[in-house]
């Protein structure tokens, strides 16, 4: 998969959307390793929003509220590809660390 070999930085620890402290073990696998993905926000998702990265492959964003963006809006984001998430749609889920940029503007 494309979207996860753009760019590698350190790992740390994970906080649930509510902003809660949380196990990493349980949501990442131990070798997981933060990466940037980048792509547009689209329609289907219930629990978590979806992103359609440059690749064509659809992920679910954990710690992106579902209406945050709109659809078609541009993101690059920094986190890291989980195993487990409440979300219910898309290949495999994306924890959301930091937002990078939206529609090109660096936040």
């Amino acid at each position: 998969m494309l979207w996860m070999t753009v760019v590698i930085v350190a790992a740390s620890g994970f906080f649930s959307p509510t902003g809660r402290a949380m196990a990493a073990g349980n949501y990442s696998s131990p070798e997981a390793a933060k990466v940037l993905l980048r792509g547009e926000i689209t329609t289907g998702g219930i629990v978590c929003p979806l992103l359609l990265g440059t690749d064509g492959q659809t992920v679910a964003l954990v710690g992106v509220r579902p209406g945050q963006f709109e659809k078609g809006t541009q993101l690059e984001l920094e986190g890291m590809l989980v195993r487990r998430s409440p979300c219910q749609q898309g290949n495999g889920a994306f924890r959301v660390d930091r937002i990078v940029s939206v529609n090109g503007v660096i936040q």
